[in-house]
């Protein structure tokens, strides 16, 4: 449970782009993420970027693929999250399966969205966004509505319900979550 914004640490990840549109939005997230954290609503602010589809690790993979690896085990850390708390991170995150005709190794590689956003308390994860339960989406655009000043959530509302307040996410909104252009 996330209690005080002093000890908050967001990791922004972000996809990496060049659609002009979604580099705009992205940086509008991080612009406001710094003001978060140059006003001390948060402690920390880290920024990541991957690729739109990341994949696991092989057998066959060279381990010196420290990038991979890295954000294939962010994507594990935010599944295992997902599961323990009753939420989801699709449609978010897709998986799928894929096998190889070279290998009979199999994985099933993840789409990424565009912008997401995992919300620590003294080092332990307490949200991602975007993530779902069966009766809704939480946008990344929730996310920062929790981590708002003048808005009426506070960081306990994320530990069960993230953005208790917060108008129903559109169907625009989360298709611009999870674009996969």
């Amino acid at each position: 449970m996330i209690e005080d914004p002093t000890a908050v640490t967001v990791e922004c990840w972000s996809r990496n782009t060049t659609e002009p549109t979604v580099i705009a939005w992205q940086e509008s997230v991080y612009e406001r993420l710094r003001e978060y954290a140059n006003s001390d609503r948060i402690a920390r602010l880290e920024t990541n970027t991957w690729s739109k589809c990341i994949r696991c690790p092989t057998a066959s993979d060279d381990r010196t693929e420290t990038c991979a690896n890295k954000c294939w085990e962010t994507y594990c850390q935010f599944e295992d999250w997902a599961t323990s708390t009753g939420y989801d991170l699709e449609p978010g995150f897709r998986r799928y399966e894929r096998s190889s005709l070279a290998s009979s190794e199999s994985c099933e590689p993840v789409v990424v969205p565009v912008v997401s956003l995992a919300v620590y308390s003294e080092d332990e994860l307490g949200a991602v966004f975007p993530c779902s339960t069966t009766d809704r989406v939480w946008t990344v655009e929730d996310g920062l509505a929790v981590i708002d000043p003048d808005h009426s959530v506070g960081w306990a509302d994320i530990a069960t319900e993230p953005v208790t307040g917060v108008s129903d996410t559109s169907e625009q909104e989360v298709r611009r979550d999870t674009s996969t252009s």
